[in-house]
Order: structure tokens, then sequence, then C-alpha cells
């Protein structure tokens, strides 16, 4: 990829990044850390805290405010998988205490 088209590219999800990751999205119902919810089901991100590092890895994961997920497994204080746009991720505690959800309707 040439370097033009590379700092275009990056410039692009520099942008989107601050659009959507770096705001709170609204959330009308109870919103609880990620770590914190005991029920698998389907869930919707509302806000993700953090530095612009840990902002943009969970952007690269597909996890935005907004974004509906799936939990498969949650287990507190230790490992979540959860599932987003289709592929399953596995975060740890830290992580999981930074983002908060809400329940789909």
């Amino acid at each position: 990829m040439k370097l033009k088209k590379f700092h275009k590219h990056c410039s692009y999800f520099t942008e989107n990044l601050k659009k959507h990751c770096m705001r709170d999205h609204h959330c009308d119902e109870e919103v609880v850390p990620l770590s914190r919810q005991s029920k698998c089901g389907r869930f919707k991100v509302c806000k993700i805290h953090g530095d612009r590092k840990h902002c943009a890895r969970m952007a690269s994961l597909g996890l935005l405010p907004g974004e509906e997920m799936e939990i498969i497994c949650p287990e507190n204080g230790s490992l979540c998988v959860v599932k987003v746009r289709g592929g399953s991720i596995t975060l740890d505690n830290d992580t999981s205490d930074k983002i908060f959800i809400t329940a789909t309707e």
C-alpha cells in the first residue's frame, strides 16, 4: 500500500474513532459494566471508558457504542466471552470493566 493511500486510511480510521468511540451512545435503560453482567443474551454497548489506545483497540474488535453484542459466557471476576459481528472475543476483567452495556429490547 502506498504511503499516501495508507495515510488517508489512517486518517479515516481516526475520524471514525472520534465520531463513534470517544462519545457516549444514548441509552435509556440501566447501564452496567460488562464485567458485572451475569446473564447470557443480547446487549448493546453504551459507552467505553479508557484512553485513546484502549478505545482504538475496542473499535478494531468491533466494540463501538451503539453496537449490539451477545454475551456467550459471562464469568464475574474472570474472562468474558462475547460475540460481535459474527466473531467471538474473550475479554479480561480489566477490559470488561471499561465497557458499559444495557439490555436490548
